[in-house]
């Protein structure tokens, strides 16, 4: 019970780790301008994290143990076409006609869904304090979006809404299937197939038949997309960062995560970051944060302690309990 004890709290540490440094995701972004294209930045990162990664399993000889054959391919080839393909490329078309924050928000909302994919695939219980963390997060989201004044057309709304149920379902998977996988594995894994599965997709694209049937279909910013960037030094340490860092560190950390603890609690991530980011931005960016906005990161905040907290006190209830020789009367 100790060492189960243990391994939570790496997790519930690892869970505020991953939170800042997604976090600097849109600082980081934002500063590399027009160096890349937004799906070319996406397949490109992934790409990098996926060979820093690979290269760290191969000294540690983790390359050698993986198993591709038949279902565990299969179901790699899965994970990364939810994550890295469907995932990005809906929250991709929905900040190209949507409020960037509006679409954040929402986000900040996949332990919803994740409660609900971990509860009818992996059995998980939910429980009063599930409900009630995510009566907060809703309660947070609808206070940052301000429905009273809000535009936001349907369409973006069901893109971002579809987009948040991709992710919440990946990481209900990943938890369902890890133990074929060391979490090192399977996050570059994950990161490799996505980015080749991406590459593809943007190859398919620069063919007249591809790129007629993706404008078609709506995916215009699949079209003619450039693969090699122009990039300075300060651009391309800042690549390294977002690459590096933040797709390969940020993708190994989630597995971790996972592992350590359940899947609805390895979106608790997404439960801070909304904080953090804002936070980060106000004294870095010099941005304004509105008074339904600081009332959206309150209601967040809450949200997170009601999740986390009480299974974390149930623990630690229960193991003196565990602890104790067959017989002794309690004290």
């Amino acid at each position: 019970m100790t060492e189960a004890l243990s391994d939570r709290g790496k997790g519930y540490l690892l869970i505020g780790l991953t939170a800042v440094l997604f976090s600097t995701t849109e600082i980081a972004l934002k500063a590399l301008g027009d160096s890349f294209a937004p799906i070319q930045l996406t397949m490109e990162r992934q790409l990098v994290g996926a060979a820093a990664l690979g290269f760290l399993l191969f000294l540690r000889g983790d390359l050698r143990r993986i198993d591709l054959h038949g279902r565990n391919c299969l179901m790699i080839l899965l994970f990364s076409f939810i994550v890295g393909v469907v995932h990005m490329s809906l929250i991709q078309l929905a900040l190209l006609t949507e409020d960037a924050s509006a679409v954040a928000a929402i986000l900040s909302g996949s332990p919803v869904f994740s409660f609900l994919f971990a509860h009818y695939i992996l059995k998980e219980p939910l429980r009063l304090h599930h409900f009630l963390a995510l009566a907060f997060q809703v309660a947070g989201i609808l206070a940052i979006l301000n429905p009273f004044s809000l535009e936001m057309s349907l369409r973006g709304f069901l893109l971002v809404l579809f987009g948040t149920l991709s992710f919440s379902l990946y990481g209900t998977l990943a938890k369902k299937n890890l133990s074929r996988f060391s979490s090192g594995q399977l996050a570059f894994l994950t990161l490799l197939f996505s980015s080749l599965e991406l590459l593809l997709i943007l190859l398919a694209g620069r063919t007249a038949a591809g790129a007629a049937f993706y404008r078609r279909i709506g995916l215009d910013f699949y079209v003619n997309v450039p693969l090699i960037p122009h990039l300075t030094l300060k651009s391309g340490l800042i690549f390294l960062y977002v690459a590096v860092v933040l797709a390969g560190g940020g993708q190994l950390l989630l597995t971790r995560i996972v592992e350590y603890t359940s899947a609805a609690e390895s979106s608790f991530i997404y439960f801070l970051k909304p904080v953090i980011s804002s936070a980060l931005a106000f004294l870095l960016l010099h941005e304004s944060i509105s008074r339904n906005r600081i009332l959206g990161l309150v209601f967040s905040a809450a949200a997170s302690l009601l999740a986390i907290i009480p299974a974390l006190l149930s623990r630690r209830k229960a193991q003196p309990d565990k602890e104790k020789p067959h017989g002794t009367a309690p004290s």
